[in-house]
C-alpha cells in the first residue's frame, strides 16, 4: 500500500518493474483506435478523388462522480471531401463537416475542412484540418477520447513520419481565434508523440514512447475586465511498451506510462501547479475480443483536453460550479472491447468499461457503440 503515501519518485522506477515483469510474462497495451483514424490518400498514378466517413456513435456514461458528469451521447457525423492531386507529392482537399445529436432538430456544427498535404516519402507535413485526436494516438490521461465526438476536427500544422522502426507525430493546433476588442483569450496547443522501436525480435517489440502535450490561454487583444493572466499547463510523458506477444491464437502486449505535469496560470487551485501521474495498462486481443486492464494513480494531475476521469480537478457541472481537487486518484479500469469489420471500408466497435475508483470506494462504468465508414473513390490519371 505504499503506492497510496507518498511516490514523487516511484512512477519511474514502477514502469520499469511493470516493463520487466512484461519481459517475462506475456501481457498487452493502448486500445487500438485505429478505426477512427481519418487517412485519406489518393493513388500516386491517379489525379483526382471524393472520400467520406460516416461516424456514428452511441457513448453511455453511468458517472456518478464529481470529478465528472455522466451523460449520455447519440447522434451521427458526417465529412466529404474532394481531392486533387497534382503532383506526386502535393495534395490539396476541402469539403464541409455536419454534426447532428439525435433529439436536436438542428445541427450540432457545420464547418469547412481545408487541408494542404505534402508528401516525402515517409514524412508529411499537412497544414489546415489536421489527422488529430485519436490519430494522434497519445494516451487517455492526455488526450480525451470523448472529443473524437465533441471536438472532432482540428485545425493547425502537423508533422509525421511514419516508418517501420519509428512513428512520430508533432503539431499545433489553434483553437480559438482572437480578433481586436474581443471579450475572450486565444487558445492553442502542441503535442508530440514519437515512438521508436528499441528492440525487435520473436518475443515481442519493445517501444519507447515520449508524449508531450502544452496548452496555452492568453493574448494582448483580450479587453476583459479582471480576466486571470496567461495560462500555460504541460505535460510530458516517457513510457515504453512490449508488444506483438503471440500466445497461441491471442496476442498480449503490456506498456506504462509516467506523466508530470506544470502549469504557469492564476485561475487553477494551487494544487494543480505540480502534478503526476502513473499509467499501466496490459492486454489479451483474441479472435473475438480483446480485454484490457488499465490501472491509473495521479496527484495534483489536470491537462486541458485530456480525460477529465483521469483529472484531479473535478467537474464544474458535477461539483455545483466549485473547483473542486481530489489530490491523490487511484482508479481501476476493466475494458471489453469487439471490432466487426463490415465490409467496404465499414467497421462497427462495441466497448464496455466498469471502473472502480479505489480512493474513495466507488464503481462507475459506461458502454459505447460506434460505427465508421469511411469510403473514397479515385479516378483520372496523372
Amino acid at each position: 500500500m505504499a503506492i497510496r503515501k507518498k511516490w514523487g519518485a516511484r512512477p519511474l522506477s514502477l514502469l520499469a518493474c511493470l516493463v520487466a515483469c512484461g519481459s517475462l510474462r506475456p501481457a498487452f497495451g493502448q486500445m487500438d483506435n485505429r478505426a477512427f483514424e481519418e487517412r485519406y490518400r489518393v493513388p500516386d498514378s491517379l489525379r483526382y478523388g471524393i472520400v467520406a466517413h460516416s461516424f456514428s456513435f452511441f457513448r453511455n456514461l453511468e458517472y456518478f462522480t464529481p470529478v465528472t458528469d455522466g451523460k449520455t451521447m447519440f447522434g451521427q457525423q458526417l465529412a466529404v471531401r474532394g481531392m486533387l492531386h497534382p503532383t506526386e507529392r502535393l495534395t490539396v482537399s476541402g469539403g464541409l463537416y455536419l454534426w447532428k445529436d439525435f433529439g436536436n432538430p438542428v445541427l450540432q456544427q457545420v464547418r469547412p475542412l481545408v487541408t494542404l498535404r505534402y508528401q516525402q516519402g515517409r514524412f508529411a507535413f499537412l497544414f489546415g484540418t489536421l489527422e488529430g485526436q485519436l490519430a494522434h494516438r497519445q494516451i487517455e490521461p492526455l488526450q480525451d477520447f470523448e472529443a473524437t465526438v465533441t471536438r472532432r476536427q482540428e485545425e493547425g500544422f502537423q508533422l509525421k513520419y511514419e516508418g517501420p522502426k519509428l512513428w512520430a507525430d508533432v503539431w499545433l493546433e489553434w483553437q480559438n481565434m482572437l480578433y481586436r476588442f474581443a471579450n475572450d483569450q486565444e487558445r492553442f496547443q502542441v503535442g508530440m508523440n514519437i515512438r521508436p522501436v528499441l528492440a525487435e525480435g520473436r518475443a515481442g517489440r519493445l517501444l519507447g514512447i515520449w508524449q508531450y502535450r502544452a496548452w496555452h490561454a492568453g493574448g494582448t487583444l483580450d479587453t476583459t475586465p479582471g480576466r486571470p493572466g496567461a495560462t500555460t499547463i504541460m505535460a510530458l510523458s516517457p513510457g515504453l511498451r512490449l508488444e506483438d506477444i503471440r500466445w497461441g491464437r491471442s496476442r498480449l502486449m503490456v506498456d506504462g506510462y509516467a506523466i508530470l505535469t506544470t502549469g504557469a496560470t492564476a485561475y487553477y487551485p494551487e494544487a494543480l501547479k505540480r502534478g503526476q501521474g502513473l499509467f499501466l495498462n496490459a492486454q489479451w486481443a483474441t479472435p473475438w475480443f480483446a480485454l484490457m486492464a488499465s490501472y491509473w494513480q495521479g496527484r495534483g494531475f489536470y491537462v486541458p483536453g485530456g480525460g477529465p476521469y483521469y483529472s484531479s480537478l473535478a467537474s464544474e457541472v458535477s461539483a455545483g460550479l466549485r473547483q473542486l481537487v481530489f489530490n491523490n486518484r487511484q482508479l481501476l479500469i476493466l475494458r471489453l472491447m469487439r471490432d466487426f469489420d463490415l465490409g467496404d471500408g465499414c467497421k462497427l466497435t462495441l466497448r464496455a468499461e466498469p471502473t472502480w475508483d479505489l480512493g474513495r470506494a466507488h464503481f462507475d462504468y459506461n458502454y459505447q457503440l460506434y460505427l465508421n465508414y469511411q469510403p473514397g473513390w479515385f479516378w483520372g490519371k496523372r
